[in-house]
């Protein structure tokens, strides 16, 4: 997924180009199961962004547990469900878990890449 800095960070409120915004605070919803390949690039991508990350793992057995683990961020949220083979019912409990009204549904293997901006400075 491509976005444009600017409009994260007017969606957002971080920059100035819209300094009338209401600040919008957003919860990153993730199911995972054996995602050991792709998690950390994934929570790379929107940790910046993110007031909040809701992780479902549906019962991985490689390092992905371990990955998420190692990050010490306050904004991750791990739960463990028990697959049911039933997507919508894995996400309406992460909706359930999730603080905030705004909610991004990203899949592991997904992330965001920022574009630069007109100074030539990049995120990613």
């Amino acid at each position: 997924m491509y976005f444009n800095k600017y409009i994260i960070d007017d969606y957002r409120c971080l920059g100035k180009l819209n300094p009338a915004c209401v600040d919008i605070r957003i919860s990153f919803n993730i199911m995972v199961k054996d995602e050991a390949r792709c998690i950390r690039r994934c929570l790379d991508s929107i940790i910046l962004f993110a007031d909040e990350i809701v992780i479902a793992d549906t019962g991985s057995k490689d390092s992905t547990l371990e990955i998420i683990s190692n990050y010490k961020s306050e904004k991750i949220k791990l739960f463990h469900f028990k697959w049911n083979d039933d997507f919508s019912e894995v996400r309406n409990f992460m909706l359930a878990k999730s603080t905030y009204s705004a909610i991004f549904q990203i899949d592991a293997d997904e992330y965001i890449e920022c574009h630069s901006d007109i100074n030539g400075d990049s995120r990613k």
